[in-house]
């Protein structure tokens, strides 16, 4: 291909181009390139390289069928590094297996020794196009790369059987291909299932427990504090599916036990499992998967040869690795030969063949033939497959040089993928040094021992299970298992520091995406810490540092199982300090995922003294912040004022953002109390010190306080403005709230204000279309975020719009609303909500805020009955309306006065309600189109005295 037709290629970002875009297509065999939108298709289907691989795929494509040197793909590829050869062989290999090169026996990309490397095929410069859309199926399956042999009796049943069996489990010995299998099968029935495929793999867990907290998330779901069950039972009742569940066998009861509870709660899933033994539950079905048919004799017939599979196999996986592999008869003797020493195991053939480029034909099979004696011996007892597998790995182990066997051992520390910078920080050390892994590494990827994941723009390495387990065997065998583990925990601490370090100052887009591939490694550091006395202060320190990956993972039910393991440490003990954190951390995980418990309060108040014990400023004023929470929760307004009176004795001057966050927490409780002046005068003496509101995001995350400061002060803001008659006011800084929080992105922010103002000051206001999609925005983030203090709250507030807003889906009908914070707002907002109890604490004088407003309703509910008590009712009336005006709550005060003028009226008391009513009325400023003033207006208007002149 003449380079001049084919734009220069410069490296770039990958970025997703909006579909349909035409653009030229280049072409060879069955792929379709867009070099603009830097996108790969193999036949319709999407094909994904990372970005160094898709990068030096274009440079090779602009100059198809010339020779580039490995200098100008270096220098085009990584324009502004230096980078190693070895680097570049890497991303070659990478690319290679992901294009198929060496399949059906095509070579794609040819290395020219001493030169550099060819793109040898014919390209096709097709006409504008554009790619095609993306499928609508949902399915997370892998990209395939390679082709599958010799499983087509195996892929019939699977595929017959596994749309009408509920339950079909593929079992046989490790390395047997049974994730091929499975994911080919899965592959073909794309489209046959109304809501999609989705893979679970069980390979990096180690704990059953948390099995069903993954597959929330493999299905998309929220993530949930509490237990996941009930969830995955809604989601997947009327769902027409196909889960794939992949690696059973390490955690064979409890997927077993899982998936006969998802199989009787949805009807219409289908399961298909791989797992080297069957789950044994009711009505599984199991398909045995046997080793690759290879001929029993030596045979020398080519044509007939090449029909067995497992022969195919080899040589497919030969030619990626020597280019010219074309075996005579000869030869293919030797390969026949090779496939019955292995025992036809799609697993041992792989890593026998990435040594042919190295050894010879011959020599492999003279290799295979003495290890095996030596390396059988002794292992009599175990299954004949089993001992060729591992056979197969001990010969592979032993070829390699020393720097790759230890990186193979140290590499399997790791549960799931890790990039080149985790590997330098776990695997060198003592004889192996950082400069000698990268060939290592290589080494390993050229063996099959090790693969590649070129999905993202790093480059990431994975082991298969198999490889894993065995290489963790040797790690154990050459005593490094724990030096590996420690420096695997030590790396997991120095990653959750970074990551709290971007949370507190808001500096990475993906944190959350990044953050969330660490878990499997953080689960297994701080497993294996609390596990050893003598790096429990390891234990307590990834604990403490991983608090904001579990935070905003909503993994806060599992995360207090880990506080509570850290609080038992003897090493806590001895500090005060650290047992404060972790009694802190305790109290508000448990706040967030099962409430104000007695065992919430508590851990909240033995932070308290040991803060004070310490002189521990920031920790008092998170704990008693987190006890005002409680409280204020609880609807116990006097308590949490005086909570918020200990902030006082705390000098926060020379910190300003803490004194403006203590200040905020001290209006919040005169707010809640009933003291709107108070609050009003303590918000404004702080106004100005906030900082500037154009920062990306201010959260005192350190605080445990959860909210954006200006979404927080806003919010409170406008509800003492709502009840101070200034309606339109209220509304103005509601919706800046909103603004605010929307525009930084931050769920937790979006939710409380939505909550706490944004929906109720809309509702109130009359503003009900507002109101509706307001509230539909907070049942979409909270059922989205788990934020289950405030998603608790909407199945009520949806309960007033009933039966115009949906209240199906993840919300239950509630039951009356409880007599605290939460009854307070409803019975405020639709007076047939409120409770007994709830009256009965206002006539108590005990719900501060709400207090006048509760009292109307009781007093109305005393005119409505049959005999109607009216000096009763008025009696309550007056001093709602005085405890309103008290409290400096006008609108309460408006509604009150109301309530008395259209009693006083009834009774043909008309200049009294009318003198009552109209200065009232006359004290509003504004708002006079929501609808408690417009009546009040149009009653003033029927009641106005008639003149006499």
């Amino acid at each position: 291909m003449n380079s001049s037709h084919f734009p220069p290629h410069r490296p770039q970002t990958a970025v997703a181009v909006p579909y349909p875009q035409q653009e030229q297509v280049v072409c060879f065999g069955s792929y379709r390139i867009y070099p603009q939108q830097r996108l790969v298709f193999d036949a319709e289907r999407p094909l994904t390289l990372g970005k160094r691989a898709l990068d030096i795929l274009l440079v090779l494509l602009q100059y198809a069928g010339e020779v580039v040197s490995k200098e100008q793909l270096l220098a085009t590829v990584w324009p502004d590094n230096s980078v190693e050869e070895i680097s570049l062989r890497v991303h070659i290999a990478a690319l290679r297996k992901a294009l198929g090169d060496g399949q059906h026996g095509q070579r794609y990309i040819v290395t020219v020794p001493q030169r550099g490397y060819c793109l040898a095929v014919n390209i096709i410069s097709d006409k504008l196009a554009a790619p095609p859309l993306p499928s609508e199926r949902e399915h997370n399956l892998p990209l395939r790369l390679t082709r599958m042999l010799g499983r087509d009796d195996v892929l019939h049943r699977l595929l017959t059987l596994t749309p009408q069996q509920r339950l079909v489990s593929v079992v046989g010995t490790g390395g047997i291909g049974k994730t091929t299998v499975a994911l080919r099968t899965a592959e073909l029935l794309l489209g046959q299932f109304e809501q999609g495929i989705r893979l679970l793999d069980l390979a990096p867990l180690r704990d059953e427990s948390v099995i069903s907290v993954v597959l929330s998330k493999v299905l998309d779901l929220p993530a949930t504090h509490g237990d996941p069950l009930p969830q995955l039972y809604r989601h997947l009742q009327n769902r027409h599916m196909l889960l794939v569940v992949d690696n059973c066998e390490h955690l064979i009861d409890g997927i077993a036990s899982l998936a006969d509870s998802l199989l009787r709660h949805a009807p219409h899933l289908h399961m298909l499992c791989t797992s080297r033994e069957p789950l044994n539950i009711e009505g599984e079905q199991v398909i045995r998967l046997n080793a690759l048919a290879y001929p029993t004799t030596l045979m020398t017939e080519v044509q007939t040869a090449l029909t067995f599979p497992a022969i195919q196999l080899f040589i497919e996986r030969a030619l990626g690795c020597a280019d010219n592999f074309v075996p005579d008869a000869q030869e293919l003797a030797v390969v026949v030969q090779i496939c019955q020493r292995l025992d036809g195991i799609p697993l041992a053939i792989e890593l026998a063949a990435a040594h042919l480029s190295s050894l010879g034909l011959r020599d492999l099979l003279f290799q295979l033939q003495s290890s095996f004696r030596l390396l059988t011996q002794g292992r009599r007892t175990a299954l004949p497959r089993h001992q060729t597998l591992r056979a197969t790995l001990d010969w592979s182990y032993e070829l390699l040089c020393e720097q790759a066997q230890q990186s193979l051992r140290r590499l399997s520390i790791f549960e799931g993928r890790f990039t080149l910078e985790s590997a330098i920080a776990v695997a060198p050390w003592g004889s192996l040094a950082a400069s000698q892994l990268l060939p290592a590494i290589a080494e390993l990827v050229n063996k099959s021992l090790l693969n590649v994941d070129n999905s993202n723009l790093t480059l990431r390495y994975y082991l298969l299970d198999t490889t894993r387990c065995y290489a963790r065997n040797q790690l154990q065998l050459a005593e490094e298992s724990e030096l590996a583990a420690l420096h695997h925990a030590n790396y997991c601490l120095l990653q959750m520091k970074r990551a709290r370090q971007q949370w507190e100052q808001q500096s990475n887009p993906n944190w959350r995406q990044q953050c969330e591939a660490q878990l499997h490694e953080l689960r297994t550091a701080i497993n294996w810490a609390l596990a050893r006395p003598a790096h429990h202060a390891l234990a307590i320190s990834l604990t403490l540092a991983s608090s904001p990956l579990w935070q905003e993972l909503s993994l806060l039910q599992e995360y207090s199982r880990y506080l509570q393991q850290a609080l038992s440490c003897e090493t806590v003990g001895r500090s005060a300090e650290l047992t404060m954190q972790l009694q802190l951390l305790l109290g508000s995980a448990w706040f967030h995922c099962r409430g104000d418990t007695p065992e919430t309060w508590a851990a909240f108040v033995a932070a308290h003294h040991l803060a004070e014990q310490c002189q521990h400023r920031m920790g008092q004023l998170q704990a008693i912040s987190g006890q005002m929470t409680i409280n204020l929760s609880r609807g116990d307004y006097l308590a949490a004022l005086q909570q918020g009176q200990q902030f006082e004795k705390l000098n926060w001057q020379r910190e300003p953002v803490l004194w403006i966050t203590s200040r905020r927490l001290q209006a919040l409780a005169l707010h809640y109390a009933g003291q709107q002046r108070e609050a009003r005068l303590l918000l404004d003496s702080i106004g100005s010190q906030l900082p500037d509101q154009h920062d990306p995001c201010y959260v005192t995350h350190n605080l445990g306080v959860q909210y954006d400061l200006h979404v927080a002060t806003l919010t409170l803001q406008a509800r003492i403005l709502w009840l101070q008659g200034l309606s339109e006011q209220a509304c103005a800084v509601a919706t800046r709230a909103l603004e605010r929080a929307t525009r930084i992105d931050h769920a937790t922010s979006i939710c409380y204000t939505l909550c706490m103002a944004g929906f109720v000051i809309a509702f109130h206001n009359g503003k009900h279309p507002l109101a509706i999609q307001r509230l539909s925005l907070l049942a979409q983030l909270t059922h989205r975020h788990a934020v289950v203090f405030f998603q608790n709250w909407v199945p009520y507030y949806q309960r007033l719009y009933l039966p115009l807003v949906d209240s199906t889906g993840p919300y239950p009908q509630p039951p009356q609303p409880p007599a605290t914070m939460i009854g307070e707002f409803i019975a405020t907002m639709k007076a047939s909500f409120a409770s007994p109890a709830l009256l009965e604490r206002a006539e108590r004088g005990l719900t501060g805020w709400a207090t006048a407003e509760l009292l109307r309703v009781k007093a109305d509910q005393l005119l409505s009955q049959p005999a109607s008590d009216t000096d009763s009712a008025e009696q309550v009336l007056q001093q709602a309306l005085q405890i309103a005006r008290e409290q400096g709550a006008l609108i309460w005060e408006l509604r009150s006065a109301t309530s008395l003028a259209e009693l006083w009226h009834s009774q043909g008391r008309q200049s009294d309600a009318y003198g009552l009513l109209a200065p009232v009325y006359e004290k509003f400023s504004e708002g006079f189109s929501t609808p408690d003033v417009q009546r009040v207006g149009a009653l003033l208007q029927r009641w106005q005295p008639v003149s006499t002149h």
